[in-house]
């Protein structure tokens, strides 16, 4: 995912993140406006780790315990908001942004403090309090935290197999495929199942989902996952294709092929963009490190 960037009015600081933001939203609350000498004050909330100052060093204000504004000691742009409140998130204020036109917000907070005269139709949520949105970008931001893959990967590959062994299998016609066959489908099964019982458990050993639909909480580089970053679809693929030659079913076989292919970029090219999106310069570094299959 590509890096967005911000700068203050003169250009002296600027800052950059990279990956998809917390959340955004319009504050309407007495510190923020007087900060900016604004009806209210657009906010997007991002990373910590994925965010960084770039060129001068902004200045900062503590204008109340825990709160701490970064603002450009030369022009005087307000920058961007941090609290302890929040230590793992820092606000930036979307009209610095580069781009403040891709800017969706989602909210309005602190509106019981709205000025009269500010005219708010937008049809966007409105909460009194910080809290209440909390609720829901934590429920948004849950939606949000997935490869988005929506399909589960097993039932990609079991379609196409089905398809192939009752086409023209010898199961099919209720006769058995030649012993050399069914030996060969066996041995790759026998790998397949190896590596998925490799590999599976690791998951939640490691405290992450094993489905992609769900959050990944931890990069796994360790065990099979050395040798390979997607050894559970790598497993799949062996037991489908030993399960198809051991029936003697060559439409199945040649169907692994596009079903490969729907793996690769539907499922784990949606995946590695989460990822890198998520995880920044630990995944990039993984990648590096170990291939995609073999």
């Amino acid at each position: 995912m590509s890096k967005r960037r911000g700068h203050c009015l003169c250009g002296q600081v600027s800052f950059e993140y990279e990956g998809p933001e917390n959340w955004c939203g319009h504050c309407h609350c007495e510190s923020c406006r007087r900060n900016t000498s604004s009806a209210f004050t657009s906010v997007l909330g991002v990373p910590r780790t994925a965010a960084s100052f770039t060129g001068r060093k902004p200045s900062v204000y503590v204008s109340s315990p825990g709160v701490r504004r970064s603002f450009c000691g030369n022009c005087g742009t307000p920058i961007a908001y941090e609290t302890d409140q929040y230590p793992d998130e820092i606000h930036f204020y979307a009209a610095s942004l580069e781009d403040p036109a891709n800017f969706r917000p989602d909210f309005h907070v602190h509106f019981a403090e709205c000025v009269s005269w500010a005219d708010i139709n937008d049809g966007l949520p409105r909460y009194d309090h910080s809290g209440d949105a909390e609720i829901m970008t934590d429920e948004k931001q849950s939606q949000k935290d997935h490869a988005g893959v929506r399909v589960p990967p097993p039932v990609i590959f079991l379609l196409p197999l089905l398809a192939g062994l009752a086409y023209d299998s010898a199961w099919a016609m209720g006769a058995l495929a030649a012993v050399v066959w069914m030996l060969a489908g066996g041995f790759l099964v026998a790998i397949g199942l190896a590596l998925l019982i490799a590999s599976a458990p690791r998951h939640k050993r490691a405290g992450t989902n094993i489905e992609p639909w769900k959050p990944t909480t931890a990069i796994i580089d360790d065990g099979i996952y050395g040798y390979s970053r997607n050894p559970i679809y790598l497993g799949m693929a062996f037991v489908c294709a030993g399960i198809a030659i051991a029936g003697g079913s060559f439409a199945a076989l040649v169907l692994l092929v596009p079903c490969l292919v729907v793996i690769r970029f539907y499922v784990i090219g949606r995946e590695e963009a989460y990822l890198e999106a998520k995880f920044g310069d630990e995944y990039r570094d993984y990648m590096s490190r170990v291939r995609r299959w073999i």
